[in-house]
């Protein structure tokens, strides 16, 4: 049984995990929404998110040259951006990663968590009635990790890896998907403690990042470097994402009047190096759920400000570095 501070530093934890976990995601290729017309959601004909083709994405930004102060307004409609993922596909920019998919939640008392996408295989997976499963185009669900004890879960199924963590034994745990002659399936315990959250590979799955509850307000940043085991605490920060060579990870750190976000920031942490560069700083732009495009040029995000999705070229610049120690104010 939690104590009542577990159980206060529990639900710290999950409010943090809230704002690392709603990042977007740039994918591989758009498979399950398509420009205009209808979609087929859980049986169900729905009107399908209007895709902004990658030709006119990188013809706009060519022109307009667009920057973190004064980023790219797509135009999003209110109620689609609210749920706050873009994703930039081969085809084009989506709003938001689709809550629903054919075959997902199809039977009354289904339960369906955590939609993550997979761009080793570029594929869809989800956590569903305590399995994690793959989201197949034609509705069928094949399982690739029977009981993982938690949905909050990440997944590179070409190099055989998922990670996630477990609530009960409060453990984030990596594990293999392919299993031993003698049938074990090896799985090795990154981190322990209830502070520990939201594990996210790196494109190549040689790294993980996870979040960590801190004193006061803020989360921190861990990252972990799979082939030596060695873990840095990058500093304070929430939302990673990261670059497609995996050299950099992109976070947020955010200032608030306990009800609303007054302030953002954007930072890089240049993992070679050990430095932090601040990026970008705003008390008018209000950048949420950053998403690195896959030439690593540019950045999708969602104002909070007015809801629209926005995107932006990235500055080039090691200028502004905060130094190596990862403390990040």
């Amino acid at each position: 049984m939690k104590t009542a501070v577990q159980t206060s530093k529990f639900l710290t934890a999950l409010l943090l995990g809230q704002l690392l976990g709603a990042g977007a995601v740039w994918a591989a290729e758009g498979k399950f929404l398509s420009s205009g017309g209808t979609a087929v959601f859980n049986g169900r004909n729905e009107t399908a998110v209007q895709v902004i083709e990658a030709s006119q994405i990188r013809g706009r930004i060519a022109a307009e040259r667009p920057t973190l102060q004064k980023p790219m307004r797509l135009g999003v409609q209110k109620e689609i951006s609210l749920l706050a993922a873009p994703v930039f596909t081969q085809k084009g920019l989506l709003p938001n990663v689709p809550k629903t998919f054919r075959g997902l939640g199809r039977h009354a008392g289904d339960v369906v968590k955590s939609v993550v996408y997979d761009p080793s295989s570029d594929a869809w997976f989800a956590w569903s009635n305590g399995m994690i499963v793959e989201v197949k185009e034609d509705g069928t669900l094949p399982v690739v990790v029977q009981e993982p004890p938690g949905h909050d879960f990440d997944i590179r199924a070409a190099q055989g890896w998922a990670v996630f963590r477990d609530p009960d034994k409060n453990e984030i745990v990596l594990l293999s998907l392919r299993a031993n002659d003698d049938g074990s399936v090896p799985r090795r315990v990154l981190h322990s403690g209830i502070e520990y959250f939201n594990p996210r590979f790196s494109p190549d799955a040689s790294k993980i990042v996870v979040g960590m509850e801190s004193s006061g307000r803020e989360g921190r940043l861990i990252v972990t470097d799979l082939k030596s085991g060695k873990s840095s605490d990058i500093g304070i920060g929430c939302q990673p994402v990261w670059s497609p060579d995996g050299n950099t990870l992109y976070f947020m750190d955010f200032e608030n009047d306990s009800y609303n976000i007054t302030a953002s920031k954007l930072y890089a942490r240049d993992l070679k190096r050990g430095a932090t560069a601040r990026l970008f700083e705003s008390r008018e732009v209000l950048m949420t759920s950053p998403s690195v495009s896959p030439d690593g040029k540019s950045v999708v995000f969602v104002d909070e400000k007015n809801w629209d999705v926005s995107v932006a070229e990235l500055p080039v610049t090691e200028t502004n570095a905060v130094g190596a120690s990862g403390e990040v104010k």
